[in-house]
């Protein structure tokens, strides 16, 4: 009897090791991967959800407060970053050991109030997505198991003036992964910031050439 309790002892102490090594290596594997994006996938509803409305109704700090429960990794995709307080969060998550990676539609590097130049001078991995013709996701996937999304813009104007609605959906780690393979699917095709900008000026040289 105690060699059979030891023994589903010492499997449940393997499986927990190998899930623990397969979080903290997670974005190494997708990385290494080429994936599709993934086909529209039903899945069982698992874990809580948490809902919050705009204008002024508690969004944004709903939002940090996700962020600050983050342990290993943040996945950004964003269409419009311009919020404050939800850089600094991303920022604060970096320098406790979080590894941040954040992917911006193309107008995010250049227009004059985005985040992405913050970001990029304090050297958080970011690429600019150049492939479609809006990149309009408004997500965040936050160890694996935790999904943000909805129509919330990452911008003080989604807090303080749009009817927007967003929601956090935690410890759903299938669709954490659904989320994840996407992200990494436009993360493949997109450029690095710096490239892209050098593109973007070489682009607009031509241009004035030909004019």
């Amino acid at each position: 009897m105690r060699k059979v309790a030891l023994y589903w002892f010492g499997l449940s102490l393997l499986i927990s090791i190998s899930a623990l090594a397969l979080s903290f290596h997670g974005l190494e594997i997708f990385e290494q991967s080429n994936l599709a994006s993934p086909p529209p996938t039903l899945i069982k509803a698992q874990g809580t959800i948490e809902v919050a409305f705009s204008p002024q109704n508690g969004a944004t700090q709903m939002i940090i407060r996700a962020i600050n429960e983050a342990k290993t990794t943040i996945l950004v995709a964003s269409y419009n970053f311009t919020a404050a307080e939800l850089a600094r969060a991303l920022v604060q998550a970096q320098k406790r050991g979080v590894k941040v990676m954040l992917l911006f539609d193309k107008s995010q590097a250049t227009q004059k109030y985005s985040s992405s130049t913050f970001f990029a001078n304090l050297g958080i991995p970011q690429r600019i997505d150049y492939k479609h013709a809006i990149f309009h996701d408004k997500f965040m996937v936050i160890d694996d198991k935790t999904v943000i999304t909805g129509s919330f813009n990452f911008t003080k104007s989604a807090e303080l003036r749009n009817a927007e609605n967003v929601l956090i959906l935690r410890n759903n780690p299938q669709l954490a992964q659904l989320f994840s393979r996407d992200w990494w699917f436009n993360w493949q095709q997109a450029l690095p910031r710096s490239e892209f900008l050098m593109k973007y000026k070489m682009h607009d040289r031509a241009n004035l050439s030909a004019d």
